[in-house]
């Protein structure tokens, strides 16, 4: 997929492709914050071209009504923001249960997750707030051709789990390696599917 947004930062550099609008339009003080859609990293990239923070929420804690699906299990929106308060706040504001989204709920009303404070405290800053959460740091990341700066990166973020309290546990997923195969047989399929449908609703015939 192409794009033709420029990154405000450096336009030789490119701006995230699928996305990338919304990006460039909060990194440029367009905005104060935006949406994207998100299959496979359609949100996440583009706001680490521009350095912008942004998240891709859990499978139904944000509305997806109104939007064209390229891959229905996959897809999700997220925000884009210029901190992590931001990202926090514009996601406190539309998480939720909506009736026009079926896959969409409200996850405080779930009787099995095991410390509902964590889902329903809204205070990012809260004091504690990961003292015990479990952390999986998967060994198959880990991966040779990962640049001396991502490496560190990934190290101080993991060294600023732990100072919060937070237990890390390095994991291997050998599964993992099926991932791409997979979202590729995946995603192709329904996106045919989708646009079979939005084109149904749009022709005359």
């Amino acid at each position: 997929m192409c794009s033709s947004d420029l990154n405000p930062i450096d336009e030789d550099h490119f701006a995230g492709g699928s996305s990338a609008g919304s990006a460039v339009a909060v990194k440029s003080y367009q905005a104060l914050g935006a949406l994207g859609t998100d299959t496979g990293g359609s949100v996440n990239y583009p706001a680490h071209c521009c350095g912008l923070f942004s998240m891709k929420p859990s499978y139904g804690r944000i509305s997806r009504f109104g939007q064209i699906l390229y891959s229905s299990s996959n897809e999700t929106t997220g925000p884009f923001g210029h901190s992590i308060n931001d990202v926090h706040t514009f996601f406190d504001t539309m998480q939720g249960p909506d009736q026009h989204d079926s896959n969409c709920f409200d996850f405080r009303n779930l009787s099995k997750i095991r410390d509902i404070e964590r889902v329903t405290n809204t205070e990012i800053d809260s004091p504690g707030l990961l003292e015990g959460v479990r952390v999986g740091v998967l060994d198959e990341f880990n991966i040779e051709e990962l640049d001396d700066r991502n490496r560190q990166i990934q190290e101080l973020v993991i060294q600023q789990l732990k100072e919060r309290g937070a237990i890390i546990k390095r994991i291997s997923v050998p599964l993992m390696k099926y991932c791409l195969p997979f979202y590729f047989t995946l995603v192709p399929s329904e996106a045919a599917r989708s646009e079979e449908h939005t084109s149904e609703l749009q022709s005359p015939l």
